[in-house]
């Protein structure tokens, strides 16, 4: 079991949400990551829900920032590979990126 600084375990499985192209950070919704966050486990809906302080998700980019395709720009930890896969997928497009300018030369 792997557990943080603060002695909380971490979830089994790291799944990295892998950028589709080249660009720049224009934004992030910040709606759709807690969603997302919110289905991997880390939120409910209503107090009867549990709460796994486990699982969750890192952001590696934040708005301005050039990302390059095939670059991790998140990390989901997770229980479950494909709910797992499922949230990666949606952090990817909650990162809105726009297209690099082409580089002289």
């Amino acid at each position: 079991m792997w557990t943080t600084g603060a002695g909380l375990e971490i979830a089994p499985l790291g799944i990295p949400a892998i950028a589709r192209d080249d660009g720049t950070v224009a934004g992030i919704d910040a709606r759709r990551v807690g969603e997302a966050v919110r289905r991997v486990g880390a939120g409910r809906l209503h107090p009867a829900q549990a709460i796994d302080h486990s699982v969750g998700v890192e952001l590696f980019v934040k708005t301005g920032d050039p990302v390059t395709r095939g670059e991790p720009v998140a990390m989901v930890h997770a229980r479950d590979p494909s709910l797992g896969e499922h949230t990666a997928a949606e952090l990817v497009a909650a990162i809105g990126l726009t297209r690099s300018p082409a580089r002289p030369g």
